[in-house]
């Protein structure tokens, strides 16, 4: 994690060892000169409303899973402009999904009106394990009840071409991803408020794809906690069929779904 936002910068999946030197674990979050990939996720629609580039406060706590434990909790805290924005994810032994609570407490003397915001960005370079004799896709995804499973190539999004659902409706599961061979990530939001996406070029060759939810009016001494989830993990069918309503459609066999899906 970094306290710049309180992104998460990098992650290391322990049990899958890496194609091109298997002495280390598979790493997909990354901000290297070789690669970027990160989670972000912040506030915006109020003045001093803290956003994926702010400064936070690691609130200092233990940072392993010790033996018998089932779960982990990382805290990071903003205190400015009348509002106090914590940031807690919770992390689950044997489990790729991460709680995220944002909690937002008003302690100016006017109303608040937040959205919240959680987004994947990530630089279109291939893998370097992808095979030139079969089709793989690296790229942004999104699940909406209507349309189901839908793929963005970026240079859909680098020539302005990217064709998406604007929004997905209050009630209905959806959710965006980040694919590439074998692993993917995802922010999971809840579905009881209308979700507007977004996909885009940050700058040359770094992408982005988001979701905004617009949050309740936040009266002076009040709170309010917005709850997401976030995934990074691999393209296990059996597991991804039980993190979300089409969370499974994200190993996509292209069109040789009909021999691999059954």
């Amino acid at each position: 994690f970094s306290t710049q936002g309180a992104q998460v910068v990098g992650s290391r999946l322990a049990k899958f060892p890496d194609s091109q030197d298997a002495s280390k674990p598979v790493q997909l979050f990354e901000q290297s000169p070789k690669r970027t990939y990160l989670a972000q996720f912040g506030l915006i629609g109020s003045a001093g409303l803290p956003n994926h580039r702010s400064g936070f406060e690691w609130v200092s706590g233990p940072t392993e899973l010790k033996s018998g434990e089932q779960s982990l909790k990382v805290v990071f805290k903003s205190v400015g402009d009348g509002v106090e924005v914590t940031h807690t994810y919770t992390l689950y032994a044997g489990r790729y999904d991460i709680d995220l609570n944002t909690q937002v407490k008003n302690l100016s003397e006017n109303s608040v009106n937040p959205n919240f915001y959680g987004q994947i960005t990530r630089d279109a370079n291939p893998m370097p394990d992808e095979s030139k004799f079969y089709s793989t896709f690296t790229g942004p995804a999104l699940y909406t009840n209507k349309d189901k499973f839908i793929k963005i190539n970026f240079s859909d999004i680098e020539k302005n071409k990217a064709d998406n659902p604007k929004q997905i409706p209050a009630g209905e599961p959806g959710w965006i991803a980040m694919v590439q061979h074998y692993f993917a990530s995802a922010w999971i939001p809840s579905d009881k408020s209308t979700r507007d996406v977004y996909v885009g070029k940050v700058e040359q060759n770094l992408f982005r794809i988001g979701l905004q939810i617009p949050i309740a009016t936040i009266a002076t001494g009040s709170s309010h906690v917005e709850s997401t989830r976030l995934f990074i993990g691999p393209q296990e069918e059996t597991l991804l069929e039980k993190i979300a309503p089409g969370f499974d459609l994200i190993k996509d066999y292209g069109y040789l779904t009909v021999i691999a899906k059954p």
